[in-house]
């Protein structure tokens, strides 16, 4: 019960079933990188670019995506 709660509320550990559900209906697996993130683009945004988001391994910590990764994020 406590895990099934925790993915309700908690986006730091990994991610909330809203965000599976999103990734689900709309995400594309681009890739994954050597420490288990897994990186999705789908749909676009209000300027016209397309939407990409990272599903981390463990706990969110922006900063420990590979270069590499880190600008394919920013287009």
């Amino acid at each position: 019960m406590k895990t099934f709660l925790l993915q309700f509320f908690t986006w730091w550990n990994s991610q909330t079933l809203g965000t599976r559900f999103h990734t689900w209906r709309h995400g594309k697996k681009v890739g994954q990188d050597e420490a288990g993130n897994v990186y999705y683009e789908g749909g676009v945004d209000s300027e016209g670019r397309t939407r990409r988001w990272v599903i981390y391994r463990d706990y969110a910590e922006a900063s420990m995506i590979p270069p590499g990764w880190h600008g394919w994020m920013h287009h």
